[in-house]
């Protein structure tokens, strides 16, 4: 009898792991297909967030949808602790930092970017915080793409282009700001 119940945990722990060999295998050639598709959400969220595109013709979005919504004190506090943000501890004490949760909804009708699916929808989510009087980090950047999938990217520096000079920066407000690094194609909902 002991010998039966240990050939049958022995059968149960052999097709146990083969069971997990399979499941790696499947679940590694399903992220290997998908890199390609990762990459293209990723880099399109980014460049239209760091205004890296160099010609409009590059793209064509059909609309741009921003939904902000401010985080409260206390998942501030969480987020810069769970980040580790030293360089913003003393503006983070004088209650200089803000963060905004940001979910940019693409609707792109450019088939030689994508070339993905005729739904072509792309979802960016992404938190900013805000440093009062010099700008924003971007610490992460996820795309969701039609089909529901998330990738995420990685840690990013949201800079303004060049020709906004450091005063003038200043003197616009918040969602100013964000309205010319989307290029003024969007529609901004504020939660």
């Amino acid at each position: 009898m002991k010998k039966f119940i240990l050939r049958c945990v022995a059968l149960i722990v052999i097709l146990a792991a083969i069971g997990c060999i399979i499941i790696f295998n499947h679940i590694t050639r399903y992220v290997h297909d998908d890199d390609l598709l990762y990459y293209k959400s990723a880099e399109y969220c980014s460049s239209i967030i760091k205004k890296s595109i160099n010609s409009e013709s590059f793209y064509s979005p059909k609309k741009i949808t921003v939904i902000i919504k401010k985080a409260n004190d206390d998942e501030l506090k969480k987020y810069i602790s769970k980040k580790k943000f030293g360089l913003y501890e003393q503006d983070y004490n004088k209650k200089l930092l803000s963060l905004y949760n940001y979910n940019v909804l693409l609707d792109y009708d450019d088939q030689k970017i994508f070339n993905i699916n005729p739904e072509s929808l792309v979802l960016c989510e992404f938190s900013v915080i805000h440093a009062d009087n010099y700008g924003f980090y971007l610490p992460k950047l996820e795309a969701i793409t039609f089909n529901v999938e998330r990738y995420s990217g990685t840690d990013l520096l949201l800079m303004f282009p060049e020709t906004i000079k450091h005063k003038e920066l200043n003197k616009s407000n918040f969602w100013d700001k964000i309205d010319y690094l989307l290029n003024n194609k969007l529609r901004i909902i504020n939660e």
